[in-house]
């Protein structure tokens, strides 16, 4: 998956999840989301190479899409964009792959 989802398109999507961090859950949102991960804005982005199991909200949905990820790489806030970490997709079913692809087309035809 690597290099082949930083090649990826990214869209903007604001979605709210939620992971565990130092044994206590956290919601946070994301800045945008590709076929292969997502980018979480939050000011305490874990360390590059940790394991998150996350659930992400999409519109209109009531069940959450459970995806763990590895964190990529971290951005702090200093730099003058919003601080966060990137999340590579590593293990997920099926059934949420298929609601993630169509949610991505569905953000696709309004670009």
């Amino acid at each position: 998956m690597g290099s082949e989802n930083r090649r990826a398109r990214r869209y903007a999507a604001e979605l709210e999840v939620r992971y565990e961090r130092a044994s206590d859950f956290v919601r946070e949102y994301t800045e945008n989301v590709s076929h292969g991960g997502i980018f979480v804005r939050t000011e305490q982005p874990l360390r590059t190479g940790d394991l998150v199991k996350m659930h992400i909200m999409l519109p209109g949905e009531e069940t959450p899409l459970v995806i763990e990820g590895s964190v990529t790489h971290s951005r702090p806030q200093p730099n003058g964009l919003p601080a966060g970490m990137g999340v590579e997709f590593i293990a997920y079913n099926a059934e949420d792959v298929d609601r993630l692809q169509a949610f991505i087309a569905r953000i696709a035809e309004t670009e």
